[in-house]
Parts: C-alpha cells; sequence; structure tokens
C-alpha cells in the first residue's frame, strides 16, 4: 500500500490506495479566509420587517360600521398619509372607504325612497 502526505496550509492529509478514505479537495478549491482589510457585506437578507399600520385607516374601517360620515374622512386621511408615508393599511382605508360609501349610497336611497311615500298635497277630499 502507497501512502503519502500533502499539507497545503496548515491542514495535512495522508491518503493512499485505500478506496474506503476519503479524498481531500484539491487545494484551490479551499475556501480563503476573510482577508482583514477587504469590506464585509452581511448576508443579504434576515426576517422581514413589518410596517407599521396607519392609524387613520384602522379607525376608518371601524368607523364604517359605527358612523359612516367619518368612515368617508379618515379612509381619504389614511390613503393619503399611506401614500406619504409608505405605512401599511392601504387595504384597512380602503375597507372603510368602499364600506362608507356604500353606506352612503343606502342613506341616499331610503331618503329619496321616503320623499316618495309622502302625501303630495294635493290629494282631493
Amino acid at each position: 500500500m502507497v501512502r503519502a502526505a500533502a499539507t497545503v496550509g496548515q491542514v495535512t492529509w495522508t491518503y493512499g490506495d485505500d478506496p474506503t478514505q476519503p479524498r481531500p479537495l484539491e487545494p484551490d478549491t479551499q475556501l480563503e479566509p476573510h482577508h482583514p482589510l477587504e469590506p464585509y457585506y452581511p448576508p443579504v437578507g434576515g426576517p422581514p420587517v413589518a410596517r407599521a399600520t396607519n392609524t387613520m385607516a384602522i379607525l376608518s374601517l371601524v368607523f364604517a360600521f359605527v358612523f359612516w360620515p367619518l368612515a368617508i374622512l379618515f379612509g381619504h386621511i389614511g390613503k393619503r398619509q399611506i401614500t406619504r408615508t409608505g405605512e401599511g393599511g392601504g387595504g384597512l382605508a380602503t375597507a372603510g372607504l368602499v364600506i362608507g360609501y356604500l353606506w352612503l349610497g343606502l342613506t341616499v336611497c331610503v331618503c329619496c325612497g321616503g320623499l316618495l311615500l309622502l302625501p303630495n298635497g294635493t290629494a282631493s277630499r
């Protein structure tokens, strides 16, 4: 059996003709240590950072079920702030606006329908 020794850097391997012995990596495939004068860049990624949710957007959705005029007002203010600051909650503001405007439409329909049901005063006696 032929034995040989190879030294690369501070690592010494011995290997021979025995196929059960693992073969060492070639010297050019070894990883180079980080040079202290090169800039170190941390790994890209990491845990995602949660964006803050806009308070006006939350209030818009809440008031859509309580007092719809404030839902419309807070929804528009929230959408403007979200565009300007990049906060989260755009979907909440949109939902508050949609529900608020649906309540507005329902209120207008009920008022118009109520006006049609009023007696017109020209009824004969």
